[in-house]
């Protein structure tokens, strides 16, 4: 009978505090922005207008005809990571004790310092200026182009999809 009851308290005291943990909110990733997804979509839509425009390859001679397409969406992009960045991550009881086992351990800790999809921005960024430095040097083949297209593809998604996931 005592063990019933001991077992019972135990049980109670489980249910009450997944209860009140249940009901705590706490904030993983900043907040959702509907201009910076708005803004990521536009710029998307004029970077693949781009990328269509050169899927044939590129001519060294008329770079002069791309070069305002490029500093533009490079601009926007660096813009667009710059507010990203700018927003605060919360700070979370979880997130540190996740961190205090893994350094307990020898492993490094999560840093979410910086949301992801600045990292995939600066990515993209980074592979559109290495992109319009080639095309204003040398004649691009479309294979080239491609080598190009298909990272800064897999970054705007990243971007996309995150930024996306914060309109809960």
């Amino acid at each position: 009978m005592l063990r019933t009851i001991l077992l019972l308290r135990k049980l109670t005291t489980v249910a009450l505090l997944t209860v009140v943990v249940a009901s705590c909110t706490t904030k993983l990733a900043p907040e959702y922005d509907k201009a910076i997804v708005d803004s990521l979509t536009s710029n998307s839509s004029k970077l693949f207008e781009l990328f269509a425009s050169t899927s044939q390859g590129t001519k060294k001679a008329d770079f002069s005809k791309r070069e305002a397409s490029y500093n533009q969406l490079i601009g926007a992009f660096e813009a667009l990571k710059i507010q990203s960045e700018s927003r605060p991550i919360p700070s979370n009881t979880a997130m540190n004790k996740a961190n205090d086992y893994l350094t307990k351990r020898g492993l490094p800790a999560i840093t979410s310092d910086i949301a992801p999809s600045s990292l995939a921005l600066g990515e993209v960024v980074r592979q559109l200026t290495a992109m319009r430095e080639n095309d204003n040097r040398k004649d691009m083949s479309e294979d080239r182009v491609e080598l190009y297209k298909n990272p800064i593809a897999i970054s705007l998604d990243q971007a996309i999809t995150y930024e996306s996931f914060l309109e809960r």
